[in-house]
């Protein structure tokens, strides 16, 4: 038997949830976790004091009553609020990983496209380490400085944000 922690607490937790979101939801599968976790002979991820911390925490009727919760699992019930609070802040981490891997993901572009890219880049004196994020950024910087605010695109209105080489040089 594992001594009280918030990782396991966190597993536990975890199992716990993906039992509530069951699509449809299914009264069974909640009844066989509970079945299965509180039991120390066949609990699997986890000990089975977590689980028992669990349905104390969300007041079942059985273990709701700290007298019927077992002296070995009162002591995970302090893990399981923190264990709430880790997932919840995991999914919102999940999502800006996501949205931060969407956003920054590399644009794919033409060969021959890439090559006068390069080349203008060189021709403007761009360090050869340049990335190619950097060189498009200045390449439209530079377009809304030709065009002005009555150029043929528009491109002067439309917002966009300037950067700065990794160096902190400006880019020529």
């Amino acid at each position: 038997m594992s001594q009280p922690n918030l990782t396991e607490a966190v597993n536990a937790m975890r199992s716990y949830q993906d039992i509530l979101r069951a699509s449809p939801p299914n009264p069974n599968m909640m009844t066989a976790w509970i079945e299965r976790q509180t039991n120390s002979e066949i609990a699997t991820g986890f000990s089975h004091n977590a689980a028992i911390a669990i349905l104390h925490y969300f007041s079942h009727p059985l273990y709701g009553d700290l007298a019927n919760v077992p002296t070995d699992a009162q002591a995970w019930i302090s893990y399981i609020q923190p264990a709430q609070n880790i997932i919840a802040n995991e999914e919102t981490w999940i999502d800006m990983q996501i949205t931060g891997a969407i956003s920054t993901a590399a644009v794919r572009i033409f060969i021959t496209d890439n090559q006068w890219l390069n080349q203008w880049a060189s021709q403007n004196n761009f360090p050869s380490n340049t990335s190619m994020s950097y060189i498009i950024n200045a390449l439209i910087a530079q377009l809304r400085v030709c065009e002005g605010s009555s150029g043929p695109t528009g491109a002067e209105g439309i917002s966009h944000e300037e950067h700065e080489l990794p160096s902190g040089d400006p880019i020529p």
